[in-house]
């Protein structure tokens, strides 16, 4: 089971159980020592970040119960909020602006097949109005694992990890999941999934193109601290405020797909 998904109905501060990895203790106190002048770093210090969760392990505010009818949100991390205050999240920002209930499915390290697959267990059991659907990363595989007997991802970045959702990946598969022509394929092929669930539950779909986030490095005169994800890794709130107003247009336009 997915680390962050085994953390049910509860509130932790830290990531998985490699504390290098993502938003981890260790980490931190690494870049802290790295950066002491660092105010993000400085302000998460002062102000821990915590990560809550629902019923079934989501960073969510509302949880999966039948007939939920609605915002649900399909990503990875930058969708869970790595990093961030759960009020910096694009998806608390975007729900904040459309209203309604917000359930937030987003899981780190995964996939868009995680989405279809999560979406596809759900469609007799939620009615949501509107799915938001951003997976930044094409190259995750997921697939299961029948010794552990449970979903994991393949993902090409991670060639050399062993432990964890991220499975290690042997060099000459690596080879073929990175060609360009079957990461486009099987992303198609499981947004074509997602598409058809939400015409079958009668939700509008929508879904924006990736948004890099190099152009926002350095804060706004108006940015207030933390901009920084935590782990100094993840994107930034510009970033975030940046997705959440893309999508929010596109809402209010109604360029949905179905």
């Amino acid at each position: 089971m997915d680390y962050y998904l085994s953390h049910k109905d509860t509130e932790f501060e830290w990531g998985p159980h490699n504390e290098w990895a993502d938003d981890g203790e260790l980490a931190f106190k690494a870049n802290l020592e790295k950066y002491p002048d660092d105010k993000c770093l400085l302000h998460y210090r002062d102000n821990p970040l915590l990560y809550k969760t629902n019923k079934q392990g989501y960073r969510s505010p509302c949880d999966i119960e039948k007939d939920f009818d609605g915002n649900l949100y399909l990503g990875c991390s930058h969708t869970y909020g790595i990093g961030h205050y759960w009020e910096n999240t694009w998806v608390s920002l975007l729900n904040n602006k459309i209203g309604g209930k917000c359930l937030n499915l987003g899981v780190p390290g995964t996939g868009i097949g995680t989405g279809a697959r999560t979406l596809n267990e759900l469609k007799y059991v939620i009615k949501p109005k509107n799915i938001f659907c951003y997976y930044i990363h094409k190259y995750r595989f997921e697939f299961w694992d029948w010794e552990g007997k449970y979903w994991r991802t393949i993902s090409p970045n991670f060639v050399y990890e062993i432990d964890g959702p991220n499975a290690k990946v042997p060099k000459e598969m690596m080879m073929f999941l990175t060609q360009e022509e079957y990461k486009d394929s099987y992303y198609q092929a499981q947004f074509a999934l997602i598409k058809n669930i939400a015409q079958e539950i009668g939700a509008k779909l929508y879904t924006i193109p990736s948004i890099s986030s190099s152009q926002f490095r350095k804060p706004y005169k108006s940015t207030s601290t933390p901009f920084k994800a935590r782990d100094l890794l993840h994107s930034t709130t510009m970033w975030h405020s940046q997705v959440a107003d893309t999508f929010y247009k596109t809402y209010t336009n109604n360029f949905s797909l179905l």
